[in-house]
């Protein structure tokens, strides 16, 4: 009964979740308002209703009733925080659409302005530039932020997380750019990161070893077996298909092009606005001249 009540809350996070990634920018932002707008006012009406009954019938029974609407509107509204939370990152992991999930932070910013929500929109910029291979552009927004206020974020885990996203993007903007002392640079500041839990710790140890095995086959043209053990520390589709990229050109340095010509393969049917995904057509469309 238990693993079927784990498969039904399973398959219904993953519609709301899937069905909210859907909607338009403006409604993903206004949707927790909404719901929390509606949350309240059931909540005054039926607390309303349960002291005029309570009063009437001198009963505590609607009293009860009441607390146990207050405490399931509140589930609701933590529910519905949670699909939204999900739901953003979706946009950007699994269905790889980097345009939305931009304009999902420029709209929240724009809707309230202040340093924490320009941080979000700029270290999302980051990744974006990234991911579109604009690779300079990258360091462009980075040299534009408040690294202090970043650092000084409420939330110890917003902080962190942060920090880690900055670093490992331009880890691999740097590797890419084919700069072997910025790379240095950035990836030192990766390894020296401080104040992690034991999970935070454990993804900060899988990126570096994602980005070492990025400058080994882009930068210094070695091949690497690490490239094909490593797994995302999370299910991302957008990882995996970085991840496919790499292993199609160390596939290149092992002088397997068979291989390397099914990844790229694979890799040319993804979202063009991703990098790799337009390398992989380049190339098929070379070899097929």
């Amino acid at each position: 009964m238990g693993i079927l009540m784990k498969k039904i809350r399973k398959s219904v996070v993953e519609y709301c979740v899937e069905y909210v990634s859907g909607l338009t920018v403006q409604c993903i932002y206004k949707f927790p308002k909404i719901i929390a707008g509606t949350m309240v006012s059931i909540t005054i009406v039926s607390g309303i209703s349960s002291l005029t009954i309570s009063f009437i019938t001198d009963s505590v029974i609607p009293i009860i009733v009441f607390v146990f609407i207050v405490l399931l509107c509140v589930l609701v509204s933590n529910f519905c925080n949670s699909v939204i939370s999900v739901a953003v990152q979706y946009i950007f992991t699994i269905k790889t659409d980097l345009k939305k999930w931009l304009a999902y932070y420029e709209y929240s910013f724009k809707s309230q302005k202040n340093d924490e929500r320009l941080l979000n929109f700029q270290l999302c910029s980051i990744v974006v530039e990234y991911y579109k291979g604009e690779f300079q552009n990258c360091f462009d927004v980075a040299g534009k932020m408040n690294l202090y206020q970043l650092r000084e974020l409420k939330g110890k885990k917003d902080r962190v997380q942060g920090e880690l996203l900055l670093t490992v993007t331009l880890s691999k903007a740097s590797a890419m750019l084919k700069n072997e002392k910025r790379f240095e640079k950035c990836y030192s500041s990766l390894c020296d990161q401080k104040g992690r839990n034991e999970t935070q710790f454990v993804t900060q140890t899988n990126y570096l070893m994602f980005c070492q095995a990025i400058r080994e086959i882009y930068l210094k043209k070695k091949s690497t077996d690490v490239i094909d053990t490593w797994q995302p520390e999370y299910l991302s589709k957008i990882l995996l298909l970085e991840k496919k990229y790499f292993q199609a050109l160390n596939e290149q340095l092992k002088g397997n092009d068979t291989k390397a010509e099914e990844l790229f393969k694979e890799l040319s049917q993804e979202n063009p606005d991703l990098f790799f995904v337009r390398e992989a057509n380049a190339y098929l469309e070379q070899i097929n001249e």
